[in-house]
């Protein structure tokens, strides 16, 4: 009865563990996964700030010049002409990297390519504009003209920038829930991981230190039990032998030895050895 109840206390431990094994295994893959996500939602809010920036960027360069080309017109002062001139060369830049940006996005990538045209079509009035200022004789119907076109393209630039802006800024706003939502959930999951890991580590240590004790406990008991059958055998002069049929070994109590008029242990526990105390008659009998 003792011996079924300790399997099924060893079943149900190793049943425990499993269990514990499979749950601590979930936990972790969740864990893993939500910081996964986590990661990814950071990357595409730090893509949409990244694109927002860059449009803003594009619309001022496109404003100084811009403004550039009025300061010369009104002053024709060329000093005024320098954000003009730079102008050109920091919309390509920032266009570039805006075209890195919306490479996977397409309908971006198609809004891009009507926003480029729009800009080469300005950056055409623009210097249109100081060509018809630039002649010794200013046509001011061609120059309000020009001003006039120069306006409703800017116009309309604005218009495509803002509504490209909007759209990051919904996709900024959607990532950020998202990143949100994983934030909240992964420090919860790791809680949850670690008061798992530490409940299963009081388990183990209270199993073990029961299962230590109960040892202990039985290998009391059991070097009482061999003292008293030390004893038993000598007042009772009878003697104990083992034999390991597996391993073909043999093992002589103490007092075997001692009714043989031998020091306990003092020779090798053989049917040979014992065969020598025993009478030459009767050697054949014992064998």
């Amino acid at each position: 009865m003792k011996q079924m109840l300790i399997f099924k206390n060893s079943f149900l431990l190793k049943s425990i563990f499993v269990i514990a094994l499979f749950v601590l295994v979930f936990i972790s893959s969740v864990s893993y996964k939500h910081t996964i996500s986590l990661s990814e939602s950071s990357d595409l809010l730090d893509h949409s700030y990244k694109i927002q920036i860059h449009l803003e960027k594009l619309l001022s360069y496109l404003k100084d010049a811009e403004t550039g080309q009025r300061g010369f017109i009104i002053s024709k002062d060329t000093l005024f002409l320098q954000p003009y001139n730079l102008g050109r060369e920091k919309v390509n830049q920032v266009f570039n990297g805006l075209k890195t940006l919306s490479n996977k996005d397409i309908p971006q990538k198609k809004q891009l390519d009507t926003l480029f045209r729009l800009i080469n079509i300005r950056f055409a009035l623009l210097e249109n504009t100081l060509e018809i200022n630039s002649n010794s004789v200013t046509n001011a119907k061609m120059l309000d003209g020009n001003l006039m076109k120069g306006k409703m393209v800017m116009d309309s630039i604005r218009t495509f920038i803002t509504k490209m802006i909007d759209v990051e800024t919904d996709h900024f706003n959607h990532n950020q829930n998202k990143y949100e939502h994983e934030i909240s959930f992964t420090p919860l999951f790791t809680l949850l991981l670690l008061l798992f890991s530490v409940a299963i580590f009081i388990i183990s240590y209270v199993k073990i230190t029961t299962d230590l004790y109960m040892l202990t406990q039985t290998n009391e008991q059991l070097m009482i039990s061999i003292e008293s059958m030390k004893h038993a055998e000598i007042i009772g002069e009878f003697c104990i032998s083992q034999w390991d049929l597996i391993n073909n070994k043999l093992l002589y109590s103490d007092n075997l030895y001692r009714l043989l008029g031998c020091e306990p242990q003092s020779f090798e526990p053989t049917i040979e050895n014992y065969l020598k105390y025993v009478h030459p008659e009767d050697r054949v009998i014992v064998r």
